[in-house]
This record gives C-alpha cells, sequence and structure tokens, in this order.
C-alpha cells in the first residue's frame, strides 16, 4: 500500500507581507519528524519550546505543557495523518512560546507519490523566516522599520543582532529542499510497481 502525499501550506500567522511554505510530506511522517521538517523550511533553529494545537487539545513532546482550557497529549508515535485526516483540515503549530510565533498548518490536497520525486519537499513560499527572539510580531516589524532606515539610532545594533545582512524577501526552494534531502536522508519514491 503506498503512503498517500499530502501537499500542505504553513503560514505565520498575524504577519504581512505573508511568510509561507507549500510542502509535500508523506502523510505517516512522524509529529516528531514534521516538526523538525518545518523548522527548516520555515528557517527556524530549534533552539525553544513546540507544540502543535487541534480542537483544544495540545500536542507536544512531553506531556507537562498544562493549560487550563486544553487538554495536553504526549505526541510520540503519532502521526501527521493523525491530526490531518481530510482536506482542509488545520492545525496550529507554536513554536518559541516567548515570542508565540504561531503557525497555521493546512491540508490542502491528497496526491500519490510521484515516481522520481524526494519527499518531503518544497513547492513554493514566500519571504525569509524572522530572526530568533526578535520580540515576536511586533518585534520582527520594529526590526524591519529599523533596517529601512540606515540612518536608525539603533540600525547598528540590528545588524549585530542579525548577525550581518538580513534580507525578508529572502527564500530558496532549492536550498530548502538540498536541506530536507541531508535532515531526512530522503529516499526515492517509487510508484506504479508492476
Amino acid at each position: 500500500m503506498n503512503v498517500e502525499i499530502y501537499q500542505v501550506d504553513i503560514s505565520i500567522l498575524n504577519i504581512e507581507p505573508a511568510i509561507w511554505r507549500q510542502i509535500e510530506v508523506p502523510s505517516d511522517i512522524s509529529l516528531s519528524d514534521f516538526h523538525k521538517l518545518i523548522q527548516i523550511v520555515m528557517g527556524w533553529k530549534n533552539k525553544y519550546k513546540h507544540r502543535f494545537v487541534k480542537d483544544m487539545t495540545f500536542y507536544s513532546p512531553t506531556a507537562g505543557l498544562m493549560d487550563d482550557e486544553y487538554t495536553c497529549r504526549e505526541y510520540v508515535n503519532m502521526k501527521l495523518s493523525d491530526l490531518l485526516e481530510v482536506v482542509k483540515d488545520k492545525m496550529i503549530y507554536n513554536y518559541d512560546f516567548k515570542d508565540n510565533w504561531a503557525h497555521e498548518i493546512l491540508l490542502e490536497q491528497k496526491k500519490q507519490p510521484e515516481k522520481g520525486v524526494f519527499y518531503p519537499r518544497v513547492n513554493d513560499g514566500e519571504g525569509n523566516c524572522p530572526p530568533e527572539r526578535c520580540g515576536g510580531v511586533e518585534g520582527f516589524y520594529e526590526i524591519l522599520d529599523v533596517l529601512d532606515n540606515p540612518d536608525h539610532m539603533d540600525y547598528e545594533d540590528t545588524i549585530d543582532f542579525l548577525g550581518g545582512d538580513y534580507d525578508p524577501d529572502y527564500f530558496n526552494v532549492e536550498e530548502i529542499n538540498a536541506a530536507l534531502k541531508t535532515a531526512f536522508n530522503a529516499v526515492l519514491q517509487k510508484t506504479n510497481k508492476e
């Protein structure tokens, strides 16, 4: 039996212009590996805590993240298909609870694997990942304002914080797909076996 391929849209919420990625991923990927994939495709550094949220339930690597309104479950042994079952299903991925980066994850399409294609892969996207620990959406906008004005009193400090140049529009499919192949040691999917 062939595993279905999910075409998924991942978008950081509350940011304009939009920062998003369209990916294709096997439906049976573990949530642990899906977290790793999100870190790579969005450009995060995997330094802070994360969780998935669906139907008033938190899914995290450990069950220790408690909340009065939400049920909390450890996601060990769970797969992406356990949370996204039908086209148009959505969930949230939270990363860095201090900066609170919320990503909407939408199942756009289910398809069969294509012969000769490596999965997971990125098809499209826009925008560079915000810098880690920049203060969330508000802090990110402040950084962009400073970068637009080289005469700003915080310009040099901001460049130092960013570690050099930062292009908010930078996005490179080939670089991301190369990183995915390295990280996942992706194997060639074979379809239409005789």
